[in-house]
């Protein structure tokens, strides 16, 4: 299972990947508890939390448990932020591999990206608005290796969700590494039939995994 890959190409998720999505998550969570009088903050993210464990989407879920329609996810605010040591990594990741991102989100991920000073490091970006198809449609995975020009068995997928990045992306024939952040990595690995190649709880740690073993070459 553990075991290190030279891959010819790195896929990475944007939200609690590359991005901290708690402020804007807690601005959604808050903004639909608007919607429903008696729930509190705490009783609603419990509720993810419980959905999150299930490997199941821990928002759409607790929406779907208050019966309440589930609100968009506002990226324009702005309101995430890198992760401590993403552009450390994207640029020691950049120097050996190309790098590309597979992602459901709003429109203007591209825009979004440049705000961050990180989308010149990405020759490959899939946005599931742009592109029409979301996570976890095998389509999305297909639709970056075709962009990218590789075989499926020589690319690596980096994401914190077990649903939608690493389930489908190992069934289409990637690697996979699984970031243990936010919601999506509280998910339960044991209830997957296959697993991720690496477990990872800080992007840094994408460094000695992927770069340290080969500087000597």
């Amino acid at each position: 299972m553990f075991f290190v890959l030279q891959p010819d190409f790195i896929f990475l998720d944007m939200g609690s990947t590359l991005t901290n999505e708690e402020p804007l998550e807690d601005y959604r969570i808050h903004e639909t508890l608007s919607f429903l009088p008696g729930v509190t903050y705490e009783e609603f993210r419990q509720k993810m939390v419980y959905f999150a464990q299930r490997n199941q989407s821990s928002y759409q879920e607790a929406c779907r448990f208050f019966q309440v329609t589930p609100l968009p996810w506002r990226a324009e605010l702005l309101l995430e932020t890198l992760q401590p040591g993403a552009v450390e990594t994207l640029k020691a990741l950049a120097r050996r591999y190309r790098l590309g991102l597979i992602a459901n989100q709003p429109a203007g991920t591209e825009a979004r990206l440049a705000h961050y000073g990180i989308r010149s490091y990405f020759s490959v970006i899939i946005s599931s608005t742009e592109e029409g198809v979301r996570k976890p449609d095998p389509a999305i995975y297909e639709l970056g290796l075709q962009r990218a020009q590789v075989r499926a068995n020589r690319a690596v997928m980096v994401g914190d969700r077990l649903d939608n990045d690493i389930i489908p992306s190992i069934e289409v024939g990637l690697h996979a590494v699984w970031i243990r952040k936010g919601f999506g990595g509280m998910g339960d690995l044991d209830l997957l039939a296959k697993k991720p190649d690496q477990v990872i709880d800080d992007i840094r740690q994408l460094i000695p995994l992927y770069v340290k073993p080969f500087e000597e070459e």
